[in-house]
């Protein structure tokens, strides 16, 4: 039996798979096994950034194409620690999840030309933003997508994008 035969528009299979959303493993400069070890403490405060955009599709390709560009000088960084991304395939969703020495060293990034002009080309196929940042210790880094998704829920603010 084929694959295409189960994607029948408007089935539940056809939505699960629409809204089907797939991460990179957690990486960088600071990170091995999958958990922040270029700190000299494990209870050393660093900072963590999650975001949540929804683009409109029929823009997809270029919000990505950007997106793309700004995760590909994420490594070299100078204070990021590690970093994650999770899109929806088919659908309308991105995640960000990056962790950072300090605030300054985040702010750096932000401000950085690669950012600037990554976030200034893809901000017309943006419908929303959301962001949130907190101070934890490295132990706990990262979190889990679901409890990323939490954070964004109790503590993010929430912007409209260009695309409404």
């Amino acid at each position: 039996m084929s694959f295409l035969m189960f994607f029948v528009p408007g089935s539940l299979l056809a939505t699960q798979l629409f809204a089907c959303a797939i991460a990179t493993p957690f990486r960088g400069p600071g990170v091995s096994g999958g958990r922040i070890t270029g700190v000299a403490d494990p209870d050393q405060a660093v900072v963590l950034s999650v975001t949540h955009a929804r683009v409109d599709r029929s823009q997809r390709a270029e919000f990505d194409r950007h997106s793309r560009r700004i995760a590909g000088g994420l490594a070299e960084q100078p204070g990021l620690l590690g970093y994650s991304v999770r899109i929806e395939f088919f659908g309308d969703q991105l995640w960000t999840m990056t962790v950072w020495r300090s605030d300054a060293d985040r702010e750096n990034f932000v401000s950085s030309q690669r950012h600037r002009d990554g976030m200034a080309a893809g901000r017309p196929a943006v419908k929303s933003m959301t962001f949130a940042r907190v101070t934890l210790p490295a132990s706990r880094l990262p979190l889990s997508w679901s409890e990323a998704e939490a954070l964004l829920a109790a503590e993010g603010e929430t912007y409209p994008g260009d695309a409404n």
